[in-house]
Formats: structure tokens, C-alpha cells, sequence
């Protein structure tokens, strides 16, 4: 096992704030700057079945970013047809998630990558199993925690609450993303303003104001590549 790999858990304020598009930028630019990079999704839900073969579309393009170098049942521990919060689709389909299991796939991604990113679902106490949230697998993986922060009404709230219970909780926050969520011409002004007025009430780095990008080009691992290179504090992370 490698003693000095690099986990970082990838949340964010809300569900459906452009988590996985800025994950994906992140891992394509640490790839294209030469680094080992794992990457982990515990549990997907809204999973669709192709040849009977349940399958989650942000595993895909996790991976796809990464290089394509692990297996489908390496970069998810559960995968779960019901979109709903991770404990909440497991027991419609009548299985429990093992928080153990989670520590084990996780585990053995160290022994392969420098580098893991792991991708939660929607925010950090969106629970996993009864008692044991997103941010309990981060204290128990000992992961540093990337927060973005989707630029819509209400997200300032949000991510000061979010960053208030990183705190108390004694986990390592290495900082946080603004992402862009319509285009330049429908919100010209919110994501900048919301951006400066979340720096001047914490203080932990602002590592970037991510730009809209159009759903045709979530998949162009290159172009988010390049976009990353030029938004985001990519230095926090070598």
C-alpha cells in the first residue's frame, strides 16, 4: 500500500450543483500534469440497467476522466436504481451498505494510485447506513474535503453551513470551488457575488470560480482539462 497517497473527498452544497463536471475537471488536469490518479464513487444511485447489467453514468465518466485504468466494480463500491440519498436506495432494494465494504474498496485503490478522488452524493451528511454519513467516511478514510458550491439561490447559507459542521467535525478542508451553474448571458453577476461573499465570511481557500459549461462538452476530458488549468488552484492539490 502506498503509505503517502493523496485522498480528497469531492462535495458539495446540494445535489444537481455540477459536482461530478468539476471532479471530472479536476482528475483530467491532475492527469494531464502526469499524476496516478484513482478514482472512487462509494454508492451511486439512479442507476440505469443495460443487458441487465446495472450501471452508473458518473462512475463512466469519473473513470473516463482518470484514464480509464480500473473496473467498474473498482470505482463503486453499491450501485442502486432508486435516486435517493444512498441508505435510502439500499433499503429499497432490500440490502444495507457495510461501511466496512466502503473501507476496503477504498483501500484498495491505495495500493494502485498516488492519487484518489473520491466523488460523494449531494452533501456531506447525506447518509450511507444508519449512523454513518458521507463525512464519517471522510474522518474514517482520513480524506481532505474539496467543497463546491453551486452558485443558485440559497448557496451562501449552504455552504457556510457546510463548512461550519467540516469544522467541528476535526476534518481537513482543503478548500472550495464557486460553480457556475447557467450562462454568462441568463447570470452575469451572482456567481462573482456570491463567490466574494462567501471568502469574506471563512476563511478557507477559495480554490477557484468555475465556468458554465455546456452539457455537450461535459465529456470533453481535455477541454475541462483546460478549463481547471486556468480556474482552479491546482497547486493544493500536487
Amino acid at each position: 500500500m502506498r503509505e503517502n497517497t493523496r485522498g480528497t473527498l469531492i462535495t458539495g452544497t446540494d445535489t444537481g450543483i455540477g459536482k461530478t463536471t468539476v471532479a471530472c475537471a479536476l482528475i483530467a488536469a491532475l492527469r494531464h500534469r502526469g499524476l496516478s490518479i484513482g478514482v472512487y464513487k462509494p454508492a451511486e444511485t439512479g442507476c440505469t440497467y443495460t443487458r441487465r447489467i446495472l450501471s452508473g453514468p458518473d462512475c463512466r465518466i469519473l473513470a473516463a476522466a482518470a484514464g480509464s485504468h480500473q473496473g467498474a466494480d473498482e470505482v463503486a463500491s453499491y450501485l442502486f436504481e432508486l435516486p435517493a440519498a444512498p441508505l435510502v436506495a439500499a433499503e429499497a432494494a432490500g440490502k444495507r451498505i457495510d461501511p466496512l465494504v466502503l473501507v476496503q474498496g477504498y483501500e484498495a485503490l491505495q495500493k494502485r494510485f498516488g492519487h484518489i478522488i473520491v466523488e460523494g452524493a449531494g452533501g456531506l451528511m447525506v447518509p450511507l447506513a444508519d449512523g454513518y454519513t458521507y463525512l464519517d467516511l471522510a474522518r474514517h478514510l482520513k480524506l481532505d474535503v474539496v467543497v463546491v458550491v453551486g452558485s443558485r439561490l440559497g448557496c451562501i447559507n449552504h455552504a457556510l453551513l457546510t463548512f461550519a459542521t467540516i469544522q467541528a467535525s476535526g476534518v481537513r478542508m482543503r478548500g472550495y470551488v464557486v460553480n457556475t451553474m447557467l450562462p454568462e448571458k441568463d447570470d452575469p453577476v451572482a456567481p462573482q457575488s456570491n463567490r466574494r461573499t462567501i471568502s469574506r465570511f471563512t476563511r478557507y481557500p477559495d480554490l477557484g470560480l468555475f465556468p458554465y459549461v455546456d452539457p455537450k462538452d461535459v465529456e470533453d476530458y481535455d477541454k475541462l482539462a483546460a478549463i481547471a488549468e486556468r480556474t482552479l488552484d491546482l497547486k493544493s492539490f500536487l
